[in-house]
């Protein structure tokens, strides 16, 4: 069986949020879930999905202004398609669903600049624990692969966010340490593709890690925000 769509031709503006963007996304990563442990009641032993929808809410408690939307987790249409019907000519690119966004994230100023009405920024959700080899397998082929390639249209295609030039990702860290779980993470991917400490921060819990992704696409940089519940 041959699925009928050809690869996207890179025919979007390029989406990069910026340095002061980025740091902005990261404040609100790390003072939602700062606003959540307040609370108390989250712990490690809640599943991905209800931590998450309290991380987007304690986000929107702290959006630093309006040019900011948090968005409820959403269908990305980020990817283009050129439907290729059997024994017809091809037809006009078209925008098709490719993944289930865990926090997307809207900037008024680039809507209005770019008139592109999907998110502006990804952040991608998982559990991870140091000891805990399928939790960091599912970090790196559920969480990191889905911005560089893996979809199921196209093993080396991008799931979502491929005009991007940042993505976003967010560990849930169980148990063990954040140098622990980054080690395990890497075990898992090409050493330029290894985890970083994000320089100049000194904190271990932000990190990035640099990935290419299929020509005529450009690499991504993905944020690493690793949140401790004690």
């Amino acid at each position: 069986m041959t699925i009928p769509f050809s690869l996207p031709a890179v025919s979007r503006p390029t989406i990069n949020i910026g340095d002061d963007r980025r740091i902005t996304i990261l404040c609100m990563i790390c003072h939602g879930w700062e606003r959540v442990m307040a609370v108390g009641d989250v712990n490690s032993k809640w599943k991905e999905v209800p931590i998450t929808t309290r991380l987007r809410q304690g986000m929107l408690e702290v959006v630093p202004d309006k040019d900011i939307w948090i968005r409820r987790g959403e269908d990305s249409h980020s990817t283009r398609a050129t439907v290729r019907p059997r024994g017809s000519e091809a037809r006009e690119e078209v925008l098709r669903p490719d993944g289930k966004t865990d926090i997307p994230i809207a900037f008024t100023s680039i809507r209005e600049e770019l008139d592109e009405h999907d998110p502006h920024a990804v952040v991608e959700c998982k559990r991870v624990a140091e000891n805990d080899s399928e939790l960091c397998r599912e970090y790196v082929a559920e969480g990191i692969r889905r911005f560089v390639g893996g979809s199921k249209w196209d093993p080396e295609w991008p799931k979502y966010v491929e005009s991007h030039v940042f993505g976003f990702m967010v560990a849930y860290l169980l148990s063990g340490t954040t140098v622990g779980a980054v080690s395990a993470i890497n075990g898992r991917l090409e050493e330029e593709e290894h985890l970083r400490p994000l320089s100049p921060s000194p904190q271990d819990w932000i990190w990035a890690s640099v990935h290419r992704r299929k020509i005529p696409l450009g690499p991504i940089t993905l944020n690493h925000v690793f949140l401790h519940f004690d």
